[in-house]
């Protein structure tokens, strides 16, 4: 009985070894495969750049030095951004080798790396993006270059980049945005550029609908005729009636008076004319 429990027990631990052993094989599997992807980019490269097919090699090495990163790659790749006239890429390869290989140990690889950055450097061309201080300022304020942001401790630094056309654009929350556009020429050309003070979005307009809205509830529209309603039972307006027919009587009979007197006018001078008439015309 104690001899088969003893083989339970033996059976357990090697089964939960077993399952323990699976995740970790796994992944030594798993970077065996992509140490084999990397091998494969690097090999594809390196005969790409011998026949001088330096545009296909360089995104083969990038690729394979993210998968596996070296440092042969990188002096590989130093040299094909370098042949494609991205000297500033070629520089920043060549110092991120040359530190690379002086934490190993490998100083002959660390001063080959150095050498080629060193010679790169003095042709360098640069780029200088200035930001004026009222924009500055502004949270929120987002720079970018290529659509790849600036940090704001970069303004006004000259940064060694790879010939080429850029696009700098810059925004902040309530503001225009800026944009413009520059080309940067080889052999240590120095380009600068100043983003200018952002000007502030005007205020949208309310639609005529939303402005009515806007107004304080009970206060009268001053475009409308304000009409207090009159109840016809009210004493106001029972005395007002009356008032109202003495009124139109007085007017009329006026108008009455005015009327017999205009009459009366026009009679006597139609009597004079006659009588004028058979004066010089007495026979008619």
């Amino acid at each position: 009985m104690w001899i088969s429990r003893k083989r339970r027990a033996v059976a357990t631990l090697l089964v939960a070894s077993v399952c323990a052993l699976v995740p970790v094989r796994a992944h030594a599997e798993a970077s065996a495969a992509q140490k084999a992807a990397a091998e494969a980019l690097f090999d594809d490269a390196v005969k790409a750049m011998k026949n001088n097919r330096y545009a296909d090699a360089c995104p083969k090495l990038e690729e394979s030095q993210r998968i596996d990163p070296g440092i042969g790659t990188l002096l590989y790749l130093g040299e094909c951004y370098e042949k494609t006239g991205r000297s500033a890429s070629a520089w920043a390869i060549f110092r991120e080798a040359a530190s690379s290989a002086q934490a190993k140990g490998e100083t002959e690889r660390a001063r080959v790396a150095t050498d080629r950055a060193d010679r790169l450097q003095a042709g360098l061309s640069k780029l200088t993006i200035a930001v004026a201080p009222e924009t500055a300022h502004l949270a929120g304020l987002h720079v970018t270059r290529d659509n790849v942001p600036v940090e704001s401790s970069l303004f006004g630094i000259a940064i060694p980049v790879d010939p080429g056309k850029y696009h700098i654009s810059a925004s902040a929350d309530g503001y225009e945005s800026y944009q413009t556009e520059l080309e940067v020429s080889a052999n240590a050309d120095a380009k600068s550029t100043q983003i200018p003070a952002l000007k502030p979005l005007a205020p949208p307009a309310l639609a005529p609908a939303a402005a009515a809205s806007a107004a304080p509830s009970g206060a009268p529209n001053s475009t409308s005729p304000v009409v207090t309603p009159t109840n016809p039972t009210s004493p106001a307006a029972t005395d007002s009636a009356p008032n109202s027919l003495r009124t139109a009587a007085f007017v009329s009979g006026a108008l009455g008076i005015v009327g017999l007197g205009v009459g009366s006018y026009f009679g006597v001078r139609a009597i004079s004319k006659n009588n004028d008439a058979e004066t010089h015309c007495p026979r008619g």
